[in-house]
């Protein structure tokens, strides 16, 4: 996901899963309506697109999602697939502070449903900023002007959220748990002493990952999803 200094988003999602039956000509998926969907490719072949042409306020920024529909040349056999989509579009929005939100937080890219699925998620945005986003960070470096951080999930998840901003970061770690904690520069104040953290004890089912990510399976399986 490649993000310009105007807000706007490039993205190519590629998405791979198990058919275990044959699921039609048609591969329906949900996206926000804030993103176009531009082109898209099934096991490398290129498929058609259909998207209702939503008219949507520049002033909403929600987290609604609209369907769209990848139409292959070909019905789905049974087996492994790779669909890749291109879209872009404006999901973030800023205020006069500088301080960003991303509304589509789980829409902003291609979903089947609510199942889960593994993430490797690529962002390419203005060097100055930061991210926060789902899953481990294994990749973090400047070219040129912009900032190249990718993270990947360590299971499957429900959805991938992020947001991006100008952020103080603080990392705390206690025995095998690693708290991070990130703050806007642009909306603190003046700066109070670090609170003492006393992290409670907890068996191995009381922490668990509050952020999931999503896709579903048209016909069940396995899914992962790549987003560049």
């Amino acid at each position: 996901a490649t993000i310009g200094r105007d807000l706007e988003m490039t993205v190519t999602s590629r998405l791979s899963f198990d058919s275990t039956q044959a699921a039609g000509r048609v591969v329906p998926l949900f996206i926000s309506p804030r993103m176009k969907v531009t082109s898209a490719e099934l096991d490398g072949e290129p498929a058609e697109v259909l998207q209702d042409e939503a008219n949507v306020p520049e002033t909403s920024f929600g987290s609604r999602s609209s369907e769209f529909l990848v139409i292959p040349s070909h019905p789905l056999s049974p087996g492994r697939h790779e669909l890749a989509v291109h879209h872009a579009g404006r999901v973030i929005a800023e205020t006069a502070e500088h301080i960003f939100f991303v509304g589509a937080r789980g829409v902003w890219y291609p979903q089947f449903g609510d199942g889960q699925a593994d993430f490797d998620i690529t962002y390419r945005y203005p060097k100055q900023l930061g991210v926060v986003t789902t899953g481990d960070i294994v990749e973090n470096r400047v070219e040129g002007d912009l900032r190249v951080t990718r993270a990947v999930t360590s299971a499957p998840v429900r959805f991938a959220g992020f947001n991006l901003g100008d952020y103080a970061r603080v990392k705390i770690t206690r025995g095998p748990y690693t708290i991070e904690l990130c703050a806007n520069r642009h909306s603190m104040g003046t700066p109070a002493p670090p609170p003492s953290l006393v992290m409670p004890r907890v068996g191995p089912r009381s922490l668990q990952s509050p952020i999931p990510l999503s896709a579903e399976i048209p016909a069940g399986g396995e899914a992962k999803d790549r987003l560049e």
